[in-house]
Order: structure tokens, then sequence, then C-alpha cells
């Protein structure tokens, strides 16, 4: 069967950003995670292994070595 989504929420700020971004995720339940940023070209410029727990959790992000551009931001649960 279909698992439903084990994240409820992600906000990602500010926006546009220069040096550091706040990304805040709400959480249904703990578990780990792996967060990636990819440019529009699909190439990974960032990953980290996270955990998160139930309820909000805040990562900082520095993307001062960032080229100016749109980003994608995954988080990904198992």
């Amino acid at each position: 069967g279909i698992k439903e989504n084990t994240l409820s929420e992600m906000k990602i700020y500010p926006n546009p950003a220069s040096d550091q971004v706040t990304l805040n995720v709400i959480s249904k339940e703990t578990t780990h995670a792996n967060l990636s940023v990819t440019n529009l070209m699909g190439q990974v410029v960032y990953t980290q292994n996270v955990s998160l727990e139930t309820g909000s959790n805040q990562y900082e992000l520095n993307v001062t070595n960032f080229a100016a551009g749109f980003y994608l931001v995954n988080v990904r649960t198992n």
C-alpha cells in the first residue's frame, strides 16, 4: 500500500538568501531523513543525513558558496 507522508509542513526562509537559510520541517513521527539541495540542472549541490523528531525541526544551511539561482530542497524519509 501507499504510506502516508511523514512530513506535514516545510518552510524555507529568507527567500531570497545570500548567506544563511533556515529550513523548518514539521514531522509526524521521529525518523531519519536525507536533506538534499539540487540546482535546476538536477545536480546535487548539498546533502546531509538528519534526524527528525516528532513536531518542529529546524536546520540552518550555509549557502554562501552557492551560485546565484534557483534551488530545489528535498527532504526524503523512509
